[in-house]
């Protein structure tokens, strides 16, 4: 921001008569914005920008439970963006809703719903844990899908794409599958080549062509876990428990554990090491994703076949468009995972 900006008591100041020119360049209130430069405050005055900003296009009331409940509404789906975006930068979190236009009256003057647009309405939850103790930025291409997630208790992962804000988060039906391969000594190191890589870079066919291969050549296991279970003990206990079911289904034992990513296996009695991106650098841990991913999707077009209007087999229970629109329509099934937000409770 080109001025000088002071804390004064429970507000900011800005002495200097050129601000009005300043704020003109904000436009009209469905194009309104947070520039740059202001999003790159301390947390401190972000915090009291975003006090400010509830105060004059927001509420605040207290609950049954006597708590404090602030809301911020505003018609510019930008300034919605950018006001989320420096919520979490202050470690808030906070739910969004679109209020749809409709009919309503005004001193007696029906105001027709073509002439209104789309609110956005941003509640700040009370139950903010997460502290953002710095802020990293980092850019990694992809072709528009995310897989899968897995983040630290009360942390927030938060993308912006064409100026759009989105949370990504994990599986909303079916179980969890791990896989363990154990490639055999005999093979020479290229035996595999060209049917084994990072099986999200893979087609489905070849990930089928791979799986034959590994399941006809190399000992392996797969573990699976239910979504009950999942809700029980949540999804990293989950995840851990289907690795060692993987790994206690080999039938040659093991020796030494490679494991993708960075969790840890207790009670093991051999050696682990963990592998940040294994899937491109290990073979085994390649053999490994290949066969669990693909027997999960499996059991996901098999469920597909009993609950065709949630689109499994296309989505493979991820939360889709089509997954959510499904939920609203019929409810969730006894194979949704009911603790994940936007399932259950």
């Amino acid at each position: 921001m080109p001025f000088k900006v002071f804390e004064g008591t429970g507000c900011l100041v800005i002495r200097n008569k050129q601000l009005y020119t300043y704020l003109k360049q904000f436009g009209k209130c469905y194009d309104k914005y947070i520039p740059n430069d202001l999003k790159n405050l301390s947390p401190k005055l972000l915090n009291v920008l975003i006090d400010w900003l509830i105060l004059g296009d927001g509420s605040c009331y207290q609950n049954n439970n006597r708590k404090k409940v602030c809301t911020y509404y505003t018609t510019s789906k930008k300034l919605k963006d950018d006001f989320e975006e420096i919520l979490l930068k202050t470690g808030r979190t906070y739910h969004t809703t679109v209020r749809e236009p409709r009919d309503t009256y005004i001193n007696g003057r029906l105001i027709k719903k073509e002439n209104c647009v789309h609110c956005f309405e941003t509640r700040l939850r009370r139950n903010n844990k997460a502290h953002v103790k710095s802020l990293h930025k980092k850019l990694i291409p992809y072709k528009g899908k995310v897989f899968c997630l897995r983040l630290k208790k009360h942390h927030n992962f938060y993308v912006r794409r064409n100026g759009t804000g989105y949370f990504t988060g994990n599986c909303g039906a079916g179980p969890v599958v791990a896989g363990a391969v154990r490639i055999p000594d005999f093979y020479p190191s290229d035996f595999f080549d060209g049917y084994i890589n990072d099986s999200k870079k893979m087609s489905s066919k070849k990930r089928e062509e791979a799986f034959g291969l590994i399941t006809d050549k190399c000992d392996f296991g797969i573990g699976v876990i239910s979504n009950n279970i999942i809700d029980a003990i949540n999804i990293l206990e989950a995840t851990k428990l289907a690795m060692k079911k993987a790994i206690n289904d080999l039938i040659s034992g093991t020796d030494y554990l490679l494991i993708d990513g960075t969790v840890k296996l207790s009670d093991m009695h051999c050696p682990q090491k963990q592998v940040i991106k294994g899937d491109a650098i290990s073979i085994s841990i390649a053999a490994a994703s290949i066969i669990a991913k693909v027997h999960r999707d499996r059991i996901m077009l098999d469920l597909h076949k009993k609950y065709p209007v949630y689109g499994w087999d296309t989505n493979k229970g991820y939360l889709t468009k089509k997954h959510l629109e499904g939920i609203k329509l019929y409810g969730i099934t006894e194979y949704h995972r009911e603790s994940f937000r936007r399932v259950g409770r």
